[in-house]
């Protein structure tokens, strides 16, 4: 739909209808408890993903690697999932397998900087739950400034400048929701 404002509309209607399978006080309260721990989660499962493909394309790209010394199995054409990924990211300081994924990366900058950022929030459960928190309040605050955007759309005809980036990331949130 090219038209931001009834895309916004329509969008917002169907998160509504999915939200009132979810207690709460009002629709926003109810769109919120349905949409951020789904949403939170998928930063996790989209940081490993992503942490994971790169090792792929890694491994792919520098055949010399020795395969049987990885931390991780790999499966055909050497997949790495990313579960596998996350488990390691969870491991203390100083052990074996968190040691050896960053041997393996050690080559390539980014990626190390990547996994070793990942292993700093996933191995200690006080950071990973003060982020998760924060991401959370983003999502949350996010939510509501669609909210008001929508309201202001439809109580008083004001259209809000940022409009169509609104209505792609909203389209984003009810499709993930949506799927889970």
């Amino acid at each position: 739909m090219h038209d931001h404002r009834l895309r916004l509309i329509n969008i917002w209607s169907a998160l509504e209808c999915l939200a009132s399978l979810v207690d709460g006080k009002s629709i926003i309260d109810r769109v919120v408890r349905l949409v951020v721990p789904i949403l939170t989660w998928r930063k996790i499962d989209k940081l490993v993903r992503y942490i994971s493909i790169s090792i792929h394309y890694w491994l792919k790209n520098n055949p010399t690697i020795d395969r049987s010394s990885l931390p991780f199995k790999l499966g055909y054409k050497d997949a790495v999932y990313p579960e596998q990924i996350l488990k390691l990211m969870c491991e203390p300081k100083d052990s074996a397998g968190i040691v050896k994924l960053l041997e393996v990366v050690a080559k390539h900058p980014l990626l190390l900087y990547r996994v070793y950022e990942a292993w700093k929030i996933f191995h200690d459960p006080v950071t990973l739950q003060r982020d998760l928190e924060r991401s959370s309040k983003r999502l949350t605050w996010h939510l509501w400034r669609i909210y008001r955007a929508r309201n202001l759309l439809v109580h008083q005809g004001v259209e809000h400048d940022c409009l169509p980036q609104l209505s792609n990331h909203l389209q984003q949130y009810f499709s993930w929701t949506l799927s889970r």
